[in-house]
């Protein structure tokens, strides 16, 4: 909910150029990122939005806007990869993939989210 508020003020903040959605879009994807992580990779989204609907990016006017968001996006993966690492326990042997066997669970988590797309049972494991 918090992401999509952050790109559909964010959008609407590219229309008109004011502060009031920008500020708001900004509350949005900080409460988006407090909820999960991954929400840190929407700036990016955002730019893509912005190449597709212009064809190009400008550094003033589509760039520059939405650096904050990236230094608290990169802030927070920081945080939650330490938190990982240090209060949950995610380090050792367990943790430690090589390159091919992280490329084989990124295709594994792939083909697991597109089986629950079409049959979402927990026999789908």
């Amino acid at each position: 909910m918090f992401y999509l508020g952050a790109a559909l003020v964010c959008l609407r903040f590219d229309e008109t150029r004011r502060r009031a959605p920008y500020r708001c879009a900004f509350g949005f994807f900080v409460l988006a990122l407090l909820t999960k992580t991954v929400t840190a990779t929407q700036p990016a989204v955002l730019l893509v939005v912005f190449w597709w609907r212009r064809g190009r990016l400008g550094w003033k006017r589509d760039v520059a806007p939405l650096l904050p968001w990236l230094a608290v996006g990169a802030a927070r993966g920081l945080f939650t990869a330490w938190a990982e690492r240090k209060l949950i326990g995610a380090e050792g042997a367990d943790f430690s993939l090589t390159a091919l066997k992280r490329a084989l669970l990124a295709g594994r988590v792939i083909v697991f989210y597109a089986c629950k797309v079409v049959w979402p049972s927990a026999a789908a494991r």
